[in-house]
């Protein structure tokens, strides 16, 4: 795997979620997973369907401008909850200088409840082109995470977990993951997945036209969008967060949106509207 020199090139173009890893992976909103509420923090949920398993299996996860965090994992049989929550992204991160975080969980079985601690460790570790078979990111970052984690009841029974993980600018959870577990015994198992195509909001243009934009750009807050035909809109911060949605109507030629009291920076429109999906790209001075 490519690790050195940047920029870089990822050719992952033929990987196929279900084909490499059995499983598919796609982020929900938590009103998706209404128990989901019993974790407050929760504003992400990211969800595993396998394909010879019954039942799925969620990543409860709690994201803002500075770190992500997995608050639960909720699986049949077993669930684990995170306490503090468990460090699944960082950022910004600065190349070459790792960040490192202590958690606790408890995982509960039907026959069992353990308690166990670790330290998790992130690296980055360089940027570059990464191909999926969905779209190119030619800003991809490329973070190492190294995960221990220690039974408090039989401290011989440890384990290290080892991932490599894409993210693109603006995705708060990876594209793309490599993980190797390695267990005290010496012996190891290596998984990973690629996220449905359907979760990466606003980073894949559906159409070969354009036929939506918006001005002035940058902008001091006051942002016009022309959008044709109308549909749903939703404006997402670089981090993930949704902060703006509505219902255009189909009358309507242009629409007008106060961003004023949001801080400087990128931002993300994105309209869909019969099954096309359109990405503007908002600056706010």
């Amino acid at each position: 795997m490519p690790l050195d020199g940047i920029p870089t090139i990822w050719p992952f173009v033929e990987l196929i979620g279900n084909d490499l890893f059995g499983a598919t992976y796609t982020v929900l909103e938590p009103s998706a997973v209404p128990w989901s509420m019993a974790y407050p923090g929760t504003d992400r949920v990211l969800r595993r369907e396998a394909d010879e398993e019954t039942g799925d299996c969620h990543v409860l996860l709690d994201i803002d401008g500075q770190r992500g965090l997995a608050l639960a994992s909720v699986c049949d049989p077993i669930s684990t909850v995170f306490s503090p929550g468990l460090l699944v992204a960082a950022y910004p991160l600065e190349q070459g200088i790792s960040v490192t975080r202590p958690y606790c969980a408890t995982s509960v079985s039907p026959t069992s409840l353990t308690p166990y601690c670790g330290e998790v460790e992130m690296l980055f570790v360089g940027s570059g082109l990464l191909q999926l078979p969905f779209g190119e990111f030619d800003d991809a970052r490329l973070v190492r995470t190294r995960q221990t984690k220690v039974d408090q009841g039989d401290p011989s029974d440890s384990t290290i977990t080892e991932t490599l993980s894409w993210f693109a600018r603006g995705m708060a959870y990876p594209l793309l993951q490599f993980v190797t577990l390695n267990y005290a015994n010496g012996s190891r198992t290596r998984s990973g997945w690629i996220l449905d195509e359907t979760s990466v909001v606003g980073f894949q243009e559906r159409t070969t036209t354009q036929k939506c934009r918006a001005y002035p750009v940058p902008s001091d807050g006051e942002v016009f969008l022309d959008l044709p035909g109308g549909g749903e809109l939703e404006v997402i911060t670089m981090d993930g967060r949704t902060i703006h949605r509505a219902s255009i109507p189909s009358s309507a030629t242009t629409v007008q949106l106060d961003l004023g009291a949001f801080p400087p920076g990128s931002y993300h429109a994105i309209l869909r509207q019969q099954g096309v999906v359109e990405h503007l790209v908002l600056i706010l001075e």
